[in-house]
């Protein structure tokens, strides 16, 4: 075959990729004014919902609720505190009692308490938050009473409700079916176990509720359990012995001696409701501690 026969073929083929770069030259300003288009809706939408974002934030600053006085979430400590203790005679053996107070307390108080978001555990929603210190707060608060005012679908039910009740129960059955159940004393009536675990799940409740509330403010709640040898002081604001002392408000008997068990740790609040302040703390309840009688 000769060169002049494949020519002709070959020059076709040239022509017609020539025609179709040509056309798609010619479209070449229409889709560049159609992405400037594009990129102005996107720059468009993008500011609507900043400004969105913003009007949201302060609606949610104009509807903050007040928060809750340092003497009533002491109170309200305080009451659970005294919920969990008389709920030992039904959990407990008798000799671990003090034991088993003080891993419930643990359990129970600083599972939840310490934790913002003990109710939405591993969500993808709060791995994102703002690197900033006092912006991660506010966002956290904001976020929490979002959720508080959100409804599960075709439900009366909030989500934080909801997942109260999830995490409750998951929490309850923590304690009675898991490693905690060995200090616990074996019920073999169906319907006493399935009150203990109704009146168990009910405290649990109850401290998420007051913890839920207390996250959705600006300030930061630890707890404080015994990790480090610590001597006792009656004078101490953030511990008190444990009323199996007996010991007088001004009786100083004990100090000095080592504390050996907290069975209710201490509970922190750092900063304060403008997120500001978080090198700076106050007690929302104190530490009770049981201390040796004899010096070490």
């Amino acid at each position: 075959m000769s060169l002049f026969t494949t020519r002709g073929p070959f020059t076709q083929t040239v022509a017609r990729k020539n025609s179709r770069i040509e056309k798609l030259e010619d479209k070449v300003p229409e889709l560049s004014l159609e992405l400037q288009k594009l990129q102005h809706e996107h720059s468009k939408l993008h500011e609507d919902l900043r400004v969105a974002h913003v009007g949201a934030m302060r609606s949610l600053e104009k509807d903050r609720p007040v928060a809750m006085e340092d003497r009533d979430v002491r109170d309200k400590l305080s009451t659970l505190e005294e919920g969990l203790r008389s709920l030992l005679p039904s959990l407990n053996k008798k000799p671990p009692f003090l034991l088993t107070q003080a891993v419930l307390a643990k359990v129970v108080l600083c599972g939840i308490v310490e934790d913002p978001f003990f109710i939405f555990p591993g969500s993808p929603h709060f791995e994102n938050t703002p690197r900033n210190e006092h912006e991660a707060h506010v966002w956290r608060s904001q976020m929490l009473r979002i959720l508080s005012k959100s409804q599960i679908y075709d439900t009366t039910r909030t989500s934080v409700t909801a997942g109260l009740q999830r995490a409750s129960s998951r929490l309850t059955a923590h304690i009675l079916d898991g490693p905690t159940q060995i200090l616990l004393r074996p019920l073999h009536d169906k319907r006493k176990s399935l009150q203990r675990r109704e009146e168990l799940q009910k405290l649990v409740t109850d401290v998420g509720e007051l913890a839920f509330l207390l996250w959705t403010q600006r300030t930061v709640i630890t707890c404080a359990t015994l990790v480090k040898p610590l001597a006792f002081s009656v004078s101490s604001p953030s511990m008190t012995a444990h009323r199996l002392h007996h010991l007088d408000e001004d009786d100083e008997q004990l100090d000095g001696h080592e504390v050996v068990l907290m069975t209710q740790p201490l509970g922190l609040a750092w900063g304060d409701e403008n997120g500001e302040n978080y090198d700076q703390n106050k007690i929302w309840a104190k530490a009770t501690v049981c201390v040796a009688e004899m010096r070490a």
